[in-house]
């Protein structure tokens, strides 16, 4: 595995792309769905109260991808690694645990797709950390002495 920084940093874009896209995109359809029952989970979402938990999941997940855009990508200190291993642990995890849900209402194909994706963001992230784990605490190092790329 290429634990470059360049490399690292490219992870930490293309995940912070996937959750601002993907995250953004889901918390306004998550709206749309509960207000008219439109949208592909318009369905499942029209007037249920229980809305709120999948709205206020794709939020933050916007939210953590403009935090990593902002902080991680410039950054880029071996922790980032962990805390975004641990987002799509939880996202991922998520749609696993309430797969029965994803069956009943028919978007298996588009949900198998993005828990993928999920598990694929878990792998590369926490392979990327343990080879880095130990390097010197640094935000910047292409401008700090002594630092490890």
């Amino acid at each position: 595995m290429a634990t470059s920084l360049k490399f690292r940093k490219i992870l930490f874009q293309i995940n912070a792309g996937f959750l601002v896209l993907m995250g953004g995109m889901f918390a306004i359809l998550d709206y749309v769905g509960y207000r008219t029952g439109q949208g592909p989970l318009g369905r499942m979402l029209y007037g249920n109260d229980l809305t709120v938990g999948m709205q206020e999941a794709h939020g933050l997940a916007f939210l953590f991808g403009l935090t990593l855009f902002v902080y991680a990508v410039p950054d880029a200190r071996p922790s980032w690694h962990l805390l975004c291993a641990g987002i799509h642990v939880l996202l991922g995890g998520s749609n696993l645990m309430y797969w029965s849900e994803i069956v009943e209402h028919e978007v298996i194909g588009p949900e198998v797709v993005v828990t993928s994706i999920h598990g694929l963001f878990v792998l590369l992230h926490s392979a990327s950390f343990f080879p880095v784990r130990n390097m010197p605490i640094a935000a910047d190092t292409t401008t700090r002495k002594g630092s490890i790329p």
